[in-house]
């Protein structure tokens, strides 16, 4: 199972937490979130570091790849932040929940 890590601890990382934990593709192992501390729990799901950390961390092996959960509210940061893991190598995952419909036209991406 590939480990992921939700990059933002708000309502929408809760949320995706909830709905990748209830499909069992991959395996939540915590937060990114420089707001929040390093240890606090989310949801029963730790924060495991600031966004700045998941360089380290990734080369560490504890995650395989980042999800963003970064609401539109911030979109420059989001885009900003996306951006920046994807050039330091860090995958992002595409994640569609095992119920969800996806129209055969549709194209999906990260």
């Amino acid at each position: 199972m590939k480990k992921v890590v939700i990059v933002g601890a708000g309502s929408w990382g809760i949320r995706l937490s909830h709905y990748i934990i209830s499909d069992k593709k991959f395996e939540v192992i915590g937060f990114l979130d420089d707001y929040r501390t390093t240890g606090d729990l989310v949801g029963n799901i730790p924060v495991i570091g600031a966004i700045e950390d998941a360089t380290s961390l990734f080369l560490e092996k504890r995650f395989d790849g980042f999800l963003m959960a970064i609401g539109y509210d911030h979109f420059e940061q989001r885009e900003m932040i996306f951006e920046s893991l994807k050039k330091q190598g860090i995958p992002p995952f595409i994640f569609i929940h095992s119920s969800a419909y996806v129209d055969p036209s549709a194209q999906i991406g990260a």
